[in-house]
């Protein structure tokens, strides 16, 4: 492999690092939310993995802890953003990762899947503002 190859595979990775924290952040549920629907994950490591355990507050613009009582709870909306963007961002990943080692040709489906991502995170940011306006 070229240092280029390994260069960019350097930028995917933290701009799927990025995906994953914008994952996280959409997961926390809170009661003042638009959205009401949550699901419970018992597992600590699974919930500290998955769900956020800090927000920064809109009203006060402070960085803020998530009440003990709603650390399992995992909205929705971010159940949604970790299955579509952690899908289009592991597809995007293993395609480039095909493309680099010439398993198989470039095809130019690994700027599909990058533009796609970009697409989600830019979609999921807009419904995490607006789904957590009030908190």
């Amino acid at each position: 492999m070229k240092i280029e190859t390994i260069i960019v595979f350097l930028g995917l990775l933290m701009f799927y690092g990025l995906a994953f924290i914008l994952c996280r952040s959409c997961s926390a549920y809170f009661d003042e939310a638009k959205c009401k629907r949550y699901i419970t994950i018992k597992s600590p490591a699974l919930r500290t993995l998955l769900i956020s355990r800090t927000y920064k507050s809109r009203k006060t613009g402070r960085l803020l802890k998530v009440p003990f009582f709603y650390e399992g709870r995992m909205s929705y909306v971010g159940l949604f953003a970790h299955i579509l963007i952690q899908l289009v961002g592991i597809a995007m990943m293993v395609t480039f990762l095909l493309e680099a080692l010439q398993i198989i040709t470039s095809t130019g489906l690994d700027t599909v899947l990058l533009g796609s991502l970009a697409f989600l995170m830019v979609f999921f940011s807009i419904i995490d503002v607006v789904n957590n306006r009030e908190v």
